[in-house]
């Protein structure tokens, strides 16, 4: 007969169905991690997490990372040290870091204290492994002066350097001693390794230092090969934010010193140490990509725990960034955008021609200005040669000779300085405001020295390069010289003053004399004020008269350069 197929009954069935879900929930239970949540930060902002993934937004700028809360958090403070990797950016775990050290104590006769040194470690020490026995020490040398009124000093070793410090920080041998001794023995101080022996509580050097901070016990002997008394360093085991501890060099053995003597400490070391409580990574904004972002438990010794908690983070790549959008772009307005380009630089190609033409034209038309003005030099030389020919004259007497001579020589110099006035109004080559201003000066020493009068000069700096119409030159020399003229003519006064200021884009000349003065309110009409107010009126700009009888006179011009 052939066999019968075997036939599991229901309650078997449900028995293997027991034993499965028990070994999930114990392995699940088993790979659980402890470890705080991640909080992803954008531009400063959490965002909500969605199955174990974050994307960011395309205009964000920032990310980073927070894990634990802060210290003065009462209702869930952490105390873990942690390592964090942003994978995709990070080549390795980054851990924070803080410090311990050693601190120099320095106190009076009195044991008041007088100061103090500090000589701190951060990180990890070279050679460090995360096993006593098999990391190595490293040797340091600290040289610093007693301060004044100093008769002893302390060693104090500490984990107080931030409340977040947790590791470890240990010293094998501790040297103190004085470079140059006036008499006796120079070494001051001395700890060799394996000094002190293990106490069951972790004691053992009570008879030197003294264990203290607001959590003492961390202060321990440890032994560096697992063993109880071997080989044994002095040291600090820190496991907890919310305080520290300290190894005290007992008064009883604190050595004296000398003021302003150079004292040396030497030491060996060995540490481990990082940042607990609340952890924070900022990255700016990575490329696009995607990124996973983990954080993993630390012991005492900087050794990684089993277990981790991790978030994926996800950097789209902007709309605007993909190809088949520029694809489409290009296609939709690439062709109006060429046309109308086209058009724009066959506009700027023509307007700048027309400029180009138009400056020719007004350089051609200044040269010719300039041609026409030295040949009405003509009239006047004319002019002066009939009343030198009259000069000549037999008949005349020496006094009218003499009288017909100063004509001349009146004639001359009125010719000659129109004549430059005009040039240099015209001429192309000043057309610039320092040139305006280096002739508004020459106006001023022209019209003051052949009058006897003292000028004084206060002109700020302008820009060199800063164009200047012919037309603002010729207006604006105009009115400031008939203003010099009204004060060497008219002031009676000994001085007169030419202030030049600039306050981009406005220029203010300003004239005073300390001359007898006039009513303001009556020369309104008079003194050639209406052609200077005239002259400025077309230039855009104002002038201001202020002064009184016996107050002298100060006018004031003020014009934009533009």
């Amino acid at each position: 007969m052939p066999s019968q197929p075997k036939i599991y009954s229901s309650r078997g069935l449900l028995a293997v169905l027991v034993v499965f879900v028990f070994f999930r929930v114990i392995a699940a239970a088993a790979g659980k991690s402890n470890l705080p949540a991640i909080r992803v930060l954008v531009d400063g902002a959490t965002v909500v997490s969605s199955g174990g993934s974050v994307t960011i937004p395309t205009d964000a700028k920032s990310l980073s990372f927070e894990v634990g809360e802060p210290l003065w958090n009462a209702k869930n403070p952490h105390t873990l040290r942690l390592r964090y990797q942003l994978q995709g950016v990070d080549h390795d775990w980054v851990q924070r870091t803080t410090d311990m050290g050693l601190v120099v104590y320095f106190y009076d006769e009195n044991h008041a204290l007088l100061g103090r040194k500090y000589f701190p470690a951060t990180g990890e020490s070279p050679g460090w492994n995360g096993v006593l026995d098999q990391s190595k020490f490293v040797r340091r040398t600290e040289s610093f002066q007693v301060p004044a009124r100093a008769r002893t000093l302390s060693l104090v070793l500490s984990s107080a350097g931030s409340p977040e410090a947790v590791g470890i920080y240990a010293i094998g041998e501790l040297t103190v001693f004085r470079d140059a001794p006036k008499g006796g023995s120079p070494l001051l101080f001395h700890m060799p390794l394996g000094h002190y022996r293990v106490a069951a509580d972790g004691s053992g050097a009570e008879s030197e230092w003294r264990r203290d901070g607001t959590h003492a016990s961390m202060a321990k002997v440890i032994a560096l090969d697992g063993g109880s008394s071997s080989t044994t360093a002095l040291g600090i085991v820190d496991n907890d934010t919310a305080a520290h501890a300290e190894w005290y060099l007992l008064q009883k053995q604190e050595p004296k010193v000398t003021p302003g003597e150079t004292v040396t400490l030497a030491w060996t070391e060995m540490y481990s140490i990082g940042c607990g409580n609340m952890l924070r990574a900022y990255y700016g904004m990575p490329r696009v990509g995607s990124y996973r972002f983990r954080i993993n438990e630390v012991d005492e010794l900087g050794r990684p725990k089993a277990g981790e908690e991790s978030i994926a983070v996800v950097i789209p790549r902007p709309y605007w960034r993909n190809p088949w959008f520029w694809a489409g772009g290009l296609l939709v307005t690439g062709l109006p955008l060429l046309l109308v380009g086209r058009h724009l630089v066959k506009l700027k190609i023509r307007r700048q021609m027309e400029y180009l033409k138009q400056e020719h034209l007004m350089e051609m038309e200044r040269l010719r200005i300039a041609r026409d003005i030295h040949d009405d030099l003509g009239a006047g030389l004319t002019h002066i040669s009939l009343v030198s020919s009259t000069a000549e004259s037999e008949t005349m007497s020496i006094e009218e000779a003499r009288e017909h001579f100063q004509k001349i020589a009146g004639m001359t110099k009125t010719l000659v300085s129109s004549l430059y006035e005009t040039v240099w109004t015209v001429d192309p080559e000043n057309d610039r405001l320092e040139s305006m201003v280096n002739h508004l000066i020459q106006i001023l020493e022209s019209l003051c020295e052949p009058a006897g009068l003292r000028c004084r000069i206060k002109a700020a700096t302008v820009p060199k390069h800063r164009a200047v119409s012919s037309e603002v030159r010729h207006n604006l020399s105009l009115a400031v010289k008939e203003a010099v003229h009204n004060a060497v003519k008219y002031s009676r006064g000994t001085e007169v003053t030419l202030r030049i200021d600039w306050v981009d884009p406005v220029l203010t000349v300003t004239i005073t004399d300390d001359g007898i003065g006039f009513d303001v309110g009556r020369a309104q009409a008079g003194h050639g004020l209406a052609n200077m107010r005239q002259r400025m009126n077309t230039l855009g700009g104002t002038i201001r008269l202020a002064g009184g009888p016996g107050k002298g006179t100060c006018l004031k011009f003020e014009l934009p350069i533009r």
